[in-house]
């Protein structure tokens, strides 16, 4: 019997977006999680984890508020040269963090953990290699004068989905996972929760 019962515990349109457009039936409910505080009391040295902990809390969060539903909770970091990148505060530190990552290779990681009933029941984490073409300085401000407010919310400054793409030379993983939610495992685990029909 298929439980149609799904939340996605997450704020990003995008995210939304890729499920929708796959068929996906599901409420969307933003997690309470301060993910400042996660962050500052993560003590590894491999950024890669805190991704994992950022979607296990806001899943787990979300679960423990409506536990009859299969909560998904998702979250992405970006690791350059062992440094983690946050979305940038400004149009500034925008231009920053594009300065740093042109023409260079990055490391994007996404998890996405579900939890049915407050209990983790499956999780997965992709990593995918994206490397920025070499960027002219005009180019650069050109992209963020025309991208403006949107790129402060995207790691990277990186708008794959729209002109963003011309940033990009090649990426090495799943297209879905640098959008911010790898789908085809998704699907799947849906489908063997049978929350989607096989």
């Amino acid at each position: 019997m298929l439980n149609p019962s799904l939340i996605l515990a997450s704020s990003s349109a995008i995210r939304a977006d890729i499920l929708r457009n796959a068929g996906v039936s599901f409420e969307v409910i933003p997690s309470d999680v301060d993910e400042r505080a996660v962050q500052n009391t993560f003590s590894g040295t491999d950024h890669c984890v805190l991704a994992r902990e950022l979607a296990y809390a806001k899943a787990q969060s979300v679960s423990n508020l409506h536990k009859t539903s299969v909560v998904l909770g998702v979250d992405q970091v970006l690791v350059f040269n062992g440094k983690r990148f946050d979305k940038p505060k400004s149009l500034e530190e925008a231009s920053l963090h594009l300065q740093e990552l042109n023409g260079q290779t990055h490391v994007l990681s996404t998890a996405v953990v579900a939890f049915d009933n407050a209990r983790c029941i499956w999780e997965h984490q992709a990593h995918v290699e994206v490397t920025f073409r070499k960027m002219s300085s005009d180019f650069m401000q050109r992209y963020i004068h025309e991208n403006k407010e949107k790129i402060l919310f995207s790691l990277g400054c990186c708008l794959i989905e729209g002109t963003g793409a011309q940033l990009i030379e090649r990426v090495k993983g799943d297209y879905f996972a640098v959008l911010g939610l790898p789908l085809f495992p998704v699907l799947g685990f849906l489908r063997d929760r049978e929350v989607l029909a096989i």
